[in-house]
């Protein structure tokens, strides 16, 4: 069986159970199929809510918090009460008249969407694979890229409007194409997988049941230690909607989406006004981030590190106990004013151990941390002990002040893609 036809199967087998809908409406959640006791559930459902619904607050809109935590009431209404108060805060219901994005988010964070599947929901790319995410982060704060994807599912919740008067059913959900071409290690950074967490968890909390299909292609070598990070943070409905894609994606994508709404670049007819393939002008594909946008450092950006003073013509070292092969090492670090030399080595044993006698890992070298923070991580295929070294030796005027963050991530047990994601 091709990928084009396993993929129908599942479809076809998902409407059979319920799990997608083909009603006359066009919403994958449709009403008549709720059994009685779900149909029930939803009634309680919005008694309980009777003091905070909205008008927009329809049948529709109220399942989908019922399904995100599968028809248990109680869990269902502290998830609706908790998101009021997060839009509250977040200033969700005004952001796009509200605020702006920085030029280097507007210019470089991934993603955009242009198109509509088959049955007229609106599909988003994201060639993530071209972000940039550490130089995004020394940027832009945190926060701004979080803003940034509440404004685009703002975006899409008027989309879906738009698209539902338009085609006279229901809309309210997208598809997602993820290209992951040039993922690579420097993609293992602590400090960027924490936001692609972040982002996860903000959709499934506050946006559920949003993903209608999620299509990953060029998934790369790194791909399954990043999944294997992020998906305990993933509802096991969303897993069931995740397909990763061969070579030949091309034919899957065609049975969910007509060749004239799936952009050239991917292999459809779809070209923006500006007659490009890629469809810049609807599409960020990010890129590296110019230096030039890079901010100087301050407290909140090392408010989570160590300091240590490396007096002059001395050296600081710092362990790291990898217990299991396949874990990630990384580590962030910044100086007050000066350089330092720093270096990453291995002992072969457990015990006192010379330098000479040990493993080198990261090269020892004078980086000017004190202009621009260094980060990094490596893929430790071996057990031991892994030693950060600080080097102020050649400094007898000097101490130095550094400031660091080290983090392990062990892998999965496994560690290979779950079984919940479907292999196409």
């Amino acid at each position: 069986m091709n990928e084009a036809a396993a993929a129908k199967l599942r479809y076809q087998q998902g409407n059979e159970k319920g799990v997608i809908s083909s009603c006359s409406n066009g919403t994958e959640h449709c009403i008549s199929q709720l059994s009685k006791q779900q149909a029930m559930k939803l009634q309680q459902f919005r008694g309980a809510l009777r003091d905070v619904l909205q008008p927009h607050n329809d049948d529709d809109d109220l399942l989908r918090w019922l399904r995100a935590r599968n028809f248990d009431l109680k869990k269902s209404e502290a998830m609706f009460r908790k998101n009021l108060l997060w839009r509250q805060e977040i200033g969700a219901d005004t952001i796009l008249e509200n605020y702006t994005d920085p030029e280097v988010i507007q210019k470089y964070y991934t993603g955009g969407s242009i198109g509509f599947d088959k049955t007229g929901c609106p599909i988003w790319y994201d060639p993530i694979g071209n972000i940039d995410m550490q130089g995004l982060l020394r940027s832009a704060k945190r926060s701004a890229m979080v803003k940034n994807k509440v404004g685009m599912m703002e975006r899409m919740n008027k989309l879906f409007k738009e698209c539902s008067k338009k085609n006279g059913k229901k809309i309210n959900q997208l598809i997602c194409i993820m290209d992951l071409k040039n993922l690579g290690r420097k993609h293992l950074w602590k400090p960027g997988i924490d936001v692609f967490v972040e982002m996860i968890c903000m959709f499934e909390d506050h946006y559920p049941e949003t993903l209608k299909q999620c299509f990953i292609i060029n998934a790369a070598s790194v791909f399954p230690i990043l999944f294997n990070i992020t998906k305990p943070f993933l509802s096991s409905e969303t897993k069931k909607k995740i397909h990763i894609l061969g070579v030949n994606y091309l034919l899957t994508l065609l049975e969910y989406i007509d060749a004239d709404q799936l952009i050239a670049h991917y292999g459809g007819k779809l070209y923006d006004e500006n007659n490009d393939p890629k469809c810049s002008s609807h599409i960020c594909y990010g890129g590296a981030v110019p230096k030039e946008y890079f901010k100087t450092s301050d407290k909140d950006d090392i408010e989570n590190f160590t300091e240590v003073t490396i007096k002059r013509g001395s050296s600081v070292e710092i362990s790291a106990d990898i217990t299991v092969p396949g874990s990630l090492l990384s580590w962030q670090f910044t100086t007050a004013n000066c350089d330092i030399n720093f270096g990453i080595f291995k002992k072969k044993v457990y015990s006192i151990t010379k330098q000479s006698e040990m493993t080198v890992v990261v090269p020892s070298q004078r980086v000017n941390s004190h202009l621009v923070p260094e980060d990094g991580s490596i893929l430790c295929e071996e057990p031991g002990i892994y030693i950060f070294q600080f080097d102020n030796n050649y400094s007898w005027l000097r101490c130095k002040h550094v400031f660091y963050r080290i983090t392990i991530i062990k892998p999965d047990i496994d560690n290979h893609i779950s079984e919940d994601i479907i292999l196409d």
